[in-house]
């Protein structure tokens, strides 16, 4: 009933995951309940009502189990790409000016690495800040800090890494050309002080005055690495009013043979790729590929995913047009 309304209005997204947890939760509560009352009812646990309202949760739990631990036994995770329905291509004409190469070919695999437990000992520590609140969301937390000053600060520290430091109730001002010379000494000292920063990080200050730290994503370099960016805002007089930490470190792990983009190719005409929506105005039924579409490749390069165990993978990204419309995919390079 609630993926039925979500659907219906709009209130929210209607998926297949949650209506078959939803069901199958209701399915077990209800066995459960009717065990539980029979025990009441006849006051001894009969075999037959034991059997019977046990079964299904028996089995579930013994078929959860294993998917985990099948699951636990693979080395890497799974791409939301993977799951997709094949593409009938019949009378799809598919085309490309490409000079595609067939030749076998390898590509790195990394590992991402969180290390942000300390982050709010450090900011208390640097920043003189004291804890006023904690609030848990699943794997992100927001937590209240208090400066010395009694300005208050929030601090969001992600599950995926990111953190991010705001001042409440504060509005910056733009600096004059002199004060901001005087800024950038400041966050240069901030950084060095709280030691956040890959040394190889580029310095820049943005147009809207805010300063910041960049390192561009380079999974070929088959050794670890960082990637990604810091941004850094400051108050007249040099308190730090935001700071928003996006940094990536990406553990080499190992390399693995990835598809050519000839074998990539091959798939696109063979329907083997997810339906992508390059627009959200885009239905589910102009999508769909029909007879007489006309799709033309014209880009397949290799760029990477984060799976469901944190490994940065390999993924090839498709680009061309469809009926004369841009349209991309995504596909997994690794074997």
């Amino acid at each position: 009933s609630i993926e039925i309304y979500q659907t219906l209005t709009g209130a929210g997204i209607f998926e297949l995951d949650d209506l078959f947890n939803n069901s199958l939760g209701g399915v077990i509560g209800y066995q459960l309940y009717r065990l539980g009352a029979s025990i009441v009812h006849h006051k001894k646990v009969k075999i037959k009502s034991l059997v019977g309202n046990l079964a299904i949760p028996l089995i579930m739990g013994l078929i959860f189990i294993g998917m985990t631990l099948v699951y636990a036994q693979q080395e890497f995770g799974h791409l939301p790409i993977n799951a997709y329905t094949k593409s009938n291509m019949s009378g799809v004409h598919v085309s490309t000016s490409l000079q595609l190469n067939s030749n076998p070919t390898v590509a790195p695999v990394y590992k991402k690495i969180i290390h942000n437990e300390e982050v709010e000992k450090l900011l208390q520590d640097k920043l003189g800040l004291s804890e006023l609140d904690v609030k848990n969301f699943k794997d992100d937390r927001e937590i209240l800090l208090q400066d010395k000053a009694g300005i208050q600060y929030t601090l969001f520290i992600g599950s995926m890494g990111n953190w991010s430091l705001t001042a409440k109730n504060h509005s910056p001002e733009q600096a004059t050309s002199t004060g901001q010379e005087h800024l950038i000494d400041k966050a240069k000292a901030l950084m060095d002080e709280l030691s956040i920063l890959p040394q190889e990080a580029e310095f820049s200050v943005l147009e809207s005055g805010e300063f910041e730290w960049n390192l561009p994503d380079r999974p070929d370099l088959n050794v670890d690495y960082w990637y990604g960016h810091i941004v850094l805002d400051l108050t007249q007089d040099g308190r730090a009013y935001s700071l928003a930490y996006n940094f990536q470190r990406n553990q080499f792990t190992r390399e693995v043979d990835i598809l050519s983009p000839a074998e990539v190719y091959e798939r696109i005409k063979n329907g083997e790729f997810p339906q992508i929506k390059y627009n959200a105005l885009v239905t589910e039924e102009e999508l769909a590929l029909k007879k007489d579409d006309q799709l033309e490749i014209k880009i397949i390069e290799l760029t990477y995913m984060y799976d469901t165990k944190g490994f940065y993978q390999p993924v090839y990204n498709v680009s061309g047009t469809l009926n004369g419309n841009n349209w991309f995919t995504l596909i997994q390079a690794r074997k």
